[in-house]
């Protein structure tokens, strides 16, 4: 029996219907997660395989958490008080089909496996006298949830991919993989995905063929006012302030 009767299970207590105060278990079992990507990946430029060019897929993909209740349906609004630091979003770079997970490719002397392969195959990297694992979506590999309002200014748990880069050209899907980390010391590293999602597709180009960076989108703007770092293009000035500064 248990001694601690804080542990107790009290189907009516604010303290069991609180997925913050649950562990994995009671809340994978009790609670259904879905994501809901608000904002999707469109396109970046290849980066290739040196570190001083790094650009950005734009514009940053954004994904919502929701929380259902298993039985009831009903969605779990009530996060003010919910504790979402041991929440985590892992990424990976997928083929369109979402069969292949392309996240890390070969790389050869001559050549370089993976879609739309580069002629910079080796360039940049050290020792390109062998094969070598090396990654093709680099950047924050692991984002971490954030309470954020979105436009409607309604608050949700979101996480926001606001570093990432591809190295080859091609056309790819990101996938998404919610867990929740344990906060208990010492305990299993192993942590089940609760729920995931594949963006819709998006292209990474060549140097010459990149049409540009996305403009910065409104939800973009509204995040980093709430303190997200996410790279903010200045909007253009307008025509009469032009015309007043000349």
């Amino acid at each position: 029996m248990d001694q601690n009767p804080q542990n107790s299970y009290n189907p009516s207590s604010s303290l069991y219907n609180n997925p913050a105060h649950q562990n994995s278990d009671t809340i994978h079992n009790r609670f259904r997660f879905e994501l809901e990507i608000s904002q999707e990946p469109v396109r970046s430029r290849m980066c290739g395989f040196g570190d001083k060019d790094r650009r950005l897929i734009s514009p940053p993909p954004c994904v919502q958490l929701k929380i259902y209740d298993r039985e009831t349906g009903a969605p779990y609004e009530d996060i003010t008080h919910l504790d979402v630091s041991f929440y985590a979003l892992l990424v990976e770079l997928w083929t369109v089909d979402e069969t292949t997970n392309l996240s890390s490719v070969v790389q050869s002397p001559k050549a370089m496996s993976g879609p739309g392969a580069s002629s910079r195959g080796s360039e940049g990297l050290p020792g390109s006298g062998r094969s070598q694992i090396v990654r093709n979506l680099i950047g924050t590999l692991v984002a971490t949830a954030f309470k954020l309002y979105n436009l409607d200014d309604n608050l949700g748990i979101w996480f926001v991919l606001h570093d990432l880069s591809v190295r080859i050209e091609g056309e790819y899907k990101l996938k998404f993989s919610f867990v929740r980390l344990s906060s208990t010391p010492g305990s299993n590293p192993a942590v089940p995905v609760l729920c995931e999602s594949f963006s819709q597709p998006f292209r990474s180009y060549s140097a010459k063929k990149f049409p540009g960076v996305i403009d910065t989108t409104e939800l973009s703007r509204y995040f980093a006012l709430q303190g997200i770092r996410i790279p903010i293009r200045r909007l253009p000035k307008p025509d009469s302030d032009l015309k007043h500064s000349k």
